[in-house]
């Protein structure tokens, strides 16, 4: 702490008593305290803390260290609660993050809005607007009214400094919660309005003057209407390749249940409409796609998207072989023609029924209200269902319940921040794989590092667009999804078998091709498996296979694809990876693996891995290829290694 603030005297204390001798001479800027604290307990120094005058305003930041168990809620309430604890941080503490906060505290208490930013939502349905708008709009100029009841006592020279705090914090309030919903400039005049309360001193008659007027135009600013129009809320069926007079017929009967009607005359221009719209269902006819071998792989594009779009095959024969063609690309329903439009529809929603039963859970985490309400009207009409917390204290508890498949959290949040969750939630093996994303206001080299330190999969910057939020999260959920479909595990090292990451990993190559992005696939192999077998018995050789294992679920992310490829033989496939990069992260697993010691039946020893990299499309179009061109670096890694000599195992005493 010493070396990173430069400005600051950093007093050491050893023991809970040596910590409240210290504190009845002086009176510190900041305070941090750690749980195991030796003599005195650490609650009983921060309690006393708080009850003697001289101290009470003094920051306390409290690091914790759980152990093998989570944070107990009741523990963390208490310490928020009870003990007025500004910061909580779970071991081992990230010394960063530690000196972020000490600088955060010993400055203004807090993060301003200026530096904390605000989430701003452009190009939004305007009815997705409007809605949440109202929801919030009372709450908000209630908030201004504080405001302006604080400026009234200031021109009158009556400002007590409860009244200017409470300004400051609801004027806060209204400059992270009003950009959500498509008020910029209301979003810079509040923040304005918090900087001119947020003076010890108080607020001068002049000043307050100039507050009334940002305050008249703020007012104006959010008398405005977020939105305009309305999208439709009925749900919308997609007929791709069906003729002009059964369309017809279908959105006639369509319109008396409510429900709208598009038709796409080729599988181009049905690309196109998925693009612009969300369809409840997809209906294709084959009497087009017959003459056309592009309908199964078109199927199998529309089985690929998220959200998942039902589909329901309308066809002359329908044989047993179609049905099941059909089922394993997307999962569809066949119906053999001649079809009456009523019967079209009432299958087609059936399907979308079913469709909605099997929707994607995300929990988002987050103190601002006005935020998870917002991700809420974002997400749930893409089959998204939101679980929210605001009380970042009760995380364990709402994570069980929610049983998510994809975290969302607030990098900026009191007493307990994204950083920390995540950091506790990738140490956990229950929740180790599950994708994390993060809100943050700050896109610097600093904070990406960070979020990614942490174990975050993506993050968001705000502003932001929200068409860009939910391609973000649900692209993200996508290749979850495909990776927990390799729901097969080998018994030892706990990764996916062969046959099973195949499929994912095929299904990765065909979506990276539509999106443009690269993968790169790495093998990995354990050299001289044999020699360890033989010199140090088999349950050392299976150790080192298990150790690889719980390396590689460590060390790469809930969307990669993790195999045991064969004996001793381990495959990785990286979405969005080039080559290049996928090499760095496998050489930290490598060293890894170099430095950890095994015990063997006589000696201990250590093991090596080599590696070798390829990358679509630059080494090949396909699996096959891919592999070829990793099987050959691989064989040159491991030839250079034998070159170079370097000792498989290394003969250490056993200790008794």
């Amino acid at each position: 702490m010493a070396q990173r603030l430069d400005d600051a005297y950093v007093q050491v204390t050893y023991s809970g008593d040596e910590t409240l001798e210290e504190l009845r001479r002086t009176v510190p800027d900041l305070l941090i305290i750690d749980d195991s604290l030796p003599g005195t307990g650490a609650e009983t120094v921060v309690r006393w803390v708080r009850t003697t005058p001289r101290l009470a305003h003094v920051p306390v930041v409290y690091t914790l260290d759980p152990g093998e168990r989570r944070p107990e809620e009741p523990l963390l309430e208490r310490l928020v609660e009870q003990l007025r604890i500004d910061q909580i941080l779970l071991h081992p503490v990230d010394r960063g993050e530690l000196t972020r906060h000490a600088v955060a505290l010993m400055g203004n208490g807090r993060v301003r809005a200026a530096d904390a930013g605000s989430l701003v939502v452009q190009t939004q349905p305007d009815a997705i607007l409007s809605a949440a708008w109202e929801r919030f709009r009372d709450g908000i100029f209630g908030w201004i009214a504080t405001l302006e009841q604080a400026t009234i006592a200031a021109l009158e020279g009556r400002l007590d400094p409860e009244l200017r705090r409470k300004a400051e914090r609801e004027a806060h309030k209204v400059a992270t919660s009003v950009g959500k919903f498509g008020f910029p400039e209301g979003s810079r005049l509040a923040a304005e309005i918090e900087q001119a309360f947020a003076g010890a001193s108080g607020v001068s008659p002049a000043r307050a003057a100039r507050v009334s007027e940002q305050i008249s135009a703020l007012r104006r600013e959010l008398a405005r209407t977020p939105g305009g129009s309305d999208g439709g809320a009925n749900p919308l069926l997609l007929v791709v390749g069906a003729d002009a007079r059964f369309t017809a017929r279908l959105g006639a009967e369509a319109a008396r249940r409510g429900v709208r009607v598009a038709a796409a005359e080729d599988h181009a221009a049905a690309r196109d409409a998925l693009e612009r719209e969300n369809p409840a269902v997809l209906v294709l006819d084959l009497v087009v796609a017959e003459q056309a071998e592009e309908a199964y792989p078109f199927l199998a594009e529309v089985a690929a998207r998220v959200p998942r779009v039902p589909v329901l095959v309308v066809a002359k024969r329908s044989s047993l072989v179609d049905r099941v063609r059909v089922s394993r690309l997307c999962g569809g329903t066949v119906l053999q023609k001649p079809a009456s439009a009523s019967r079209v529809l009432e299958t087609a929603l059936q399907a979308a029924r079913q469709s909605r039963a099997a929707e994607f859970r995300v929990l988002a985490v987050d103190d601002d209200d006005a935020t998870l309400e917002l991700l809420r009207t974002l997400l749930e009409p893409h089959h998204i269902r939101l679980a929210t917390l605001g009380n970042p204290l009760r995380f364990w508890d709402v994570l069980e319940r929610a049983n998510p498949d994809l975290l969302v959290l607030s990098l900026e949040m009191p007493h307990l921040n994204g950083i920390e969750l995540c950091r506790v939630v990738r140490s956990d093996g229950r929740w180790r794989q599950l994708p994390v994303v993060f809100l943050t206001p700050h896109s610097e080299p600093e904070t990406v590092f960070r979020v990614f330190a942490a174990g975050a999969d993506d993050f968001v910057v705000k502003p932001i667009v929200g068409p860009e939020l939910v391609a973000r999260i649900t692209s993200r959920l996508q290749r979850a999804q495909a990776h927990s479909d390799v729901t097969e595990t080998d018994g030892l090292t706990g990764l996916a078998p062969r046959h099973r990451a195949r499929e994912a990993l095929l299904q990765m190559i065909r979506l990276a091709d539509r999106q443009g992005v690269p993968v790169c696939l790495a093998l990995l192999d354990v050299d001289g498996l044999l020699d360890i077998n033989r010199r140090h018995g088999h349950e050392a050789g299976d150790e080192v296979l298990r150790h690889v294992g719980e390396l590689l679920l460590a060390n790469f992310r809930a969307e990669d694809v993790i195999a045991r490829w064969s004996g001793d033989e381990f495959l990785v496939g990286m979405y969005g990876t080039t080559a290049e990069d996928g090499a760095r992260k496998v050489e930290q697993l490598v060293e890894a693996l170099r430095s950890h010691t095994f015990l063997g039946s006589r000696m201990r020893f250590t093991a090596r891995l080599s590696a070798g990299t390829a990358e679509f499309p630059r080494d090949g179009g396909d699996l096959p290829s891919l592999c070829q061109v990793a099987d050959l670096a691989l064989n040159q890694a491991k030839s250079a290694g034998r070159r170079r000599g370097a000792p498989v195992t290394v003969p250490l005493p056993v200790p008794r």
